[in-house]
């Protein structure tokens, strides 16, 4: 996580990159642009429902999964599936968690988001279970999160955007949260 994205791909290091490592990739510490271009159907009403735009493959945008689909990724990363062995062992867990992150973001704004790498961390901008959730999130309130502490993975999807602070998937791992009590 921590050596140069050069040592896996050398092309990468063109134009000054050399020093940028995996872990500030995940930790969209990098500096390189998000977007070069404008995306087909993000100024028009319901764009995200275009076909060009879904089925272009965009990192850390433009995802299509169902929770039951995302709930899986996180469960077989922190338990394992119909007895397989977790994928993430408790220290991988616990290093890409390790905050990279935290404070005002490329939009300029603090929302109070904290980041490992590639994972949201627990925070007043997005809470999840507990110190041990690893998450993501997604507009319109989707989230997904795994934690090891509790042997949980956790989706939310809707069909209805609401915008940023959508607070229907938070209301419903509070629910959980007192329900492990």
């Amino acid at each position: 996580m921590d050596a140069p994205i050069g040592a896996y791909w050398p092309s990468f290091v063109a134009e000054g990159k050399e020093a940028i490592t995996c872990r500030m990739v995940l930790g969209h510490r990098a500096g390189i642009p998000v977007l070069d271009k404008t995306l087909p159907g993000l100024d028009v009403p319901h764009g995200w429902n275009d076909p060009d735009l879904l089925g272009m493959e965009l990192p850390g945008a433009g995802a299509v999964a169902s929770a039951s689909g995302l709930a899986g990724v996180y469960a077989a990363a922190v338990t394992g599936i119909d007895g397989s062995a977790r994928l993430l062992s408790p220290e991988t867990v616990g290093d890409a968690m390790r905050e990279v992150f935290t404070g005002a973001g490329f939009l300029g704004f603090d929302g109070g988001a904290r980041w490992g790498s590639g994972f949201l961390l627990n925070s007043r901008f997005r809470p999840a279970l507990s110190l041990r959730s690893f998450a993501n999130d997604g507009a319109g309130g989707q989230f997904a999160f795994g934690d090891d502490e509790h042997g949980i993975a956790f989706a939310y999807t809707t069909n209805r955007m609401l915008g940023h602070g959508d607070p229907r998937a938070t209301r419903i791992i509070d629910a959980l949260r007192i329900c492990l009590r």
